[in-house]
């Protein structure tokens, strides 16, 4: 039986041609949450359409929930709009359970796509925007894995106040470089070839763990990481809430985090750390973007199980595209990492929870701050979004 009836007023998704270079897809009980980010948007020059996962559902489903008709309005945008949309915001999180037969919640509120991979099924975002079906996304997409109004209302704050320089400080030229145990993969080298390729303001710190004690990486790990960076990154075994076989971070570390708004940008060469559907557990990609006294503005990590090659071969494509293009948005630099990646189950399962049109703040660049829309150029570049599978044998 329904639950409820509700009486339906037709917003004309499919017959509007004006268009937007964002979008963002919301759950209905977020829209009012989400003005700041619109107006910050809006006076960066952004065109901005705000719709909700109802809207979709009516005008491009009858009614039914299914990431299909997300899809199916993101590619009339695309094709119909006379403003092509250029990056999309979804608001909400999603679930293995839509129809919440396990009992735990009706927390499928903007559903994401459940994709075949070589290891397992597992949740692809960027399928939404994979509109020839070919294992490449099209458009920068990220997720702000919400449940509440509180969760939008952090998340929201949190993106306005770091574009606008209100974090600034000496941790804005920092960044962290974490490496794994050696075990089936070299993580070490992995993380000091990052190293050499990072944007020359940035000052880098390495933790390696190989041949070091769990609790001394783990100690080192937590103080770094409340101390601030713009940017984290590690490399090495996870499982959905910890790194490493020896557990040297974990969700409950992330959720205890104390940087405040010195708020990193994590990028996670691992597996799992983003099974963002999963019902029984919450991920660390989660625990870290909603941990409420410190963590992160963004976390990029992976719902599946890969393996390592592909998966710093990634890393490196990104921090190559930070470092040529330091104004470009987050969701631009991914995408264009992603374009080089041969593997299709790393390209299609590594998910970006955060804002795909936020830049990075550098101390000594105006680059996060400035957000005026892209070149034409950017905007209309191919793009695409394989990677490999890595991490065998994780937890």
């Amino acid at each position: 039986m329904p639950l409820a009836l509700e009486n339906h007023v037709p917003t004309r998704l499919d017959t509007n041609r004006a268009g937007a270079d964002i979008v963002i897809v919301t759950h209905p009980d977020f829209v009012a949450q989400l003005a700041p980010l619109v107006r910050l948007r809006e006076s960066q020059h952004h065109q901005v359409s705000l719709v909700t996962t109802e809207q979709i559902f009516d005008e491009f489903n009858y009614g039914e929930r299914s990431p299909f008709a997300v899809r199916s309005f993101l590619q009339f945008a695309s094709s119909q709009w006379q403003r092509k949309p250029q990056a999309v915001l979804l608001v909400g999180d999603a679930s293995m359970d839509p129809r919440n037969y396990l009992g735990f919640g009706d927390f499928d509120l903007v559903p994401t796509r459940i994709i075949e991979t070589a290891a397992f099924k597992t949740a692809s975002d960027d399928w939404l925007t994979d509109f020839q079906q070919t294992g490449f996304a099209t458009l920068p997409t990220g997720r702000l894995p919400v449940r509440t109004t509180a969760d939008v209302d952090l998340l929201v704050s949190r993106i306005v106040n770091y574009e606008q320089g209100e974090y600034s400080g000496g941790w804005n030229n920092q960044a962290v470089l974490i490496a794994d145990q050696n075990i089936d993969a070299n993580f070490t080298a992995a993380a000091t070839a990052a190293a050499a390729i990072l944007p020359s303001s940035l000052n880098s710190t390495q933790i390696l763990a190989d041949g070091a004690d769990p609790t001394t990486v783990h100690a080192q790990i937590v103080s770094a990481l409340n101390n601030g960076a713009l940017l984290v990154d590690y490399n090495g075994h996870g499982a959905e809430q910890q790194w490493s076989f020896a557990d040297i971070f974990d969700d409950t570390d992330a959720s205890a985090l104390t940087n405040g708004g010195h708020l990193p940008v994590y990028l996670l060469m691992d597996c799992l750390n983003g099974l963002l559907q999963d019902v029984y557990a919450e991920t660390l990609a989660k625990s870290l973007i909603l941990a409420p006294n410190g963590g992160a503005i963004a976390v990029w990590a992976s719902s599946g199980l890969t393996k390592q090659p592909p998966q710093a071969s990634l890393n490196l494509a990104f921090l190559h595209q930070m470092a040529a293009e330091p104004k470009a948005s987050l969701g631009r630099l991914i995408l264009d990492a992603k374009a080089g990646t041969t593997d299709s189950d790393v390209r299609r399962t590594w998910i970006l929870f955060g804002d795909p049109a936020m830049k990075f703040h550098f101390t000594n660049s105006s680059s996060a701050s400035n957000s005026a829309p892209e070149s034409a150029a950017a905007q209309n570049s191919p793009h695409a979004c394989p990677r490999e599978a890595a991490c065998a044998k994780e937890k």
